[in-house]
This record gives structure tokens, sequence and C-alpha cells, in this order.
């Protein structure tokens, strides 16, 4: 019987879930662990959108770094190209490395990675609560996700049949986080329940992107009766 001797190595991917932003890039970790170990490990990521499909090229590719002595933490590249899903997905990352004698040890790992819109327009609070006449001012996030820095047009759902006023869109600018709207209740207005939605749309490294947030939560109160 032949006893295969331990892995003179080992490495662990640092971030839990790497979420990449559709059309952009991003950066995640490897932590390397050496026993003994002197050579170089190199890294191959496979899996989901990462390998090729038919025809199709992968729609994310990556790029990682060699595990050397001196660089024990590798960054490794997810960048996310046209057609890309917005789907979560498991990524296998294999290690590679050779010893002295010539043994080529192999490691792999697994890790979850999710695509994701790089913006998510929303409120900075879920509900408010208005009188018939009543204004108030709420702060609309774009919610980026890095590295998005464009500029983004939210639309913003019509609601002024139902008596609710607020901007029909607005338009933030080059890195610009947020933006101040005025949301009033007309006298008119019923009591109840309403949803104000929120729709981003801009370009991302020139491909068109699109996607909503949470919606606000409008209560109309019922105005107190007069004594």
């Amino acid at each position: 019987m032949v006893v295969t001797p331990p892995s003179s190595y080992d490495f662990r991917v640092v971030e839990k879930l790497v979420i990449v932003p559709r059309y952009l890039n991003t950066e995640f970790h490897v932590e390397t662990i050496r026993r003994g170990l002197k050579g170089d490990i190199k890294f191959v990521a496979r899996g989901g959108q990462l390998d090729q499909n038919r025809l199709r090229k992968p729609t994310i590719r990556p790029s990682l770094e060699t595990g050397t002595i001196k660089r024990k933490l590798v960054t490794g590249t997810l960048r996310s190209y046209v057609n890309t899903a917005l789907n979560p997905q498991r990524v296998t990352l294999t290690g590679t490395a050779t010893t002295p004698s010539g043994r080529v040890i192999n490691l792999t790992r697994i890790f979850a990675l999710d695509v994701k819109i790089s913006f998510r327009p929303a409120t900075a609070v879920k509900k408010i609560e208005l009188l018939p006449g009543e204004s108030k001012k709420v702060r609309l996030l774009a919610n980026r996700r890095d590295p998005f820095l464009g500029p983004l047009t939210i639309a913003i759902s019509d609601l002024s049949a139902k008596g609710i006023v607020a901007p029909k869109q607005i338009k933030l600018m080059d890195a610009q986080p947020d933006a101040e709207i005025t949301i009033t209740v007309k006298k008119t207005a019923k009591p109840g329940k309403y949803n104000l939605g929120f729709s981003g749309s801009t370009r991302v490294n020139g491909l068109a992107e699109s996607g909503g947030g949470d919606p606000l939560e409008i209560v109309v109160l019922k105005p107190k009766k007069k004594k």
C-alpha cells in the first residue's frame, strides 16, 4: 500500500461570497498556507459562467496572481462581459504546486459567486407616514457597487392619480451617491398604503443596464376629526 504524504501547502478563499457587478470587475483574495513548500502556487478558476459554453466565450473571465513565498495573499480578478447572467453560481479554484522531488500537488476549493446589477436605487427610509396636504423630503440612494461611478437616471413611479406627488425622475452625476426628493400628499388623497417604486438606468462600459430596488411605502393617514 502506497501512503501519500500530506500536502506541503493549503489555501482558502477569504471572501465567503464574491459579488461581481455586471459588466464590471471585482477582486477576491486567496490566503496560502505553506507547510514546507518553497515553490510557486498557480491557480485556475473554473465553473459556471467562467467556462466556455459551446461556441460562446466565457462571460466572466478570471485572472489570478501566482502565490510565492513573499506573496502569501493572492489577489484574483473576475471581469464580467456582455451576456453575463444575473445568477448565483459555484466556482472551483484549483491550486497547483510542484515539490523539489517533482511531485505535483493539486488542491481544489469551492467558493460562491453571484452577479448583481451595479446599482440598486432605494430611499434611505423604507416607510413614511403623511396626512393629506403634508410633504416630506427623503434621500434617494443610488446604492452603487464598486467600481461603478457613472451617471445614473432614476425613474420614479407615477402615483399622481392617487394623490401622491413626486418627481418623475432624477439624474445623478458621476459618483453622486444620492439626491433629495420631496413627496407630497394631496388633500384629496384617500387614506391607505401606497408603494413608490424606483428604477435606475445607465450604460456600464458601453452596455445598457437597468434595475430597480425596494419601493418606498407611503402611508396616508386618516385625518383626525375636529372636535
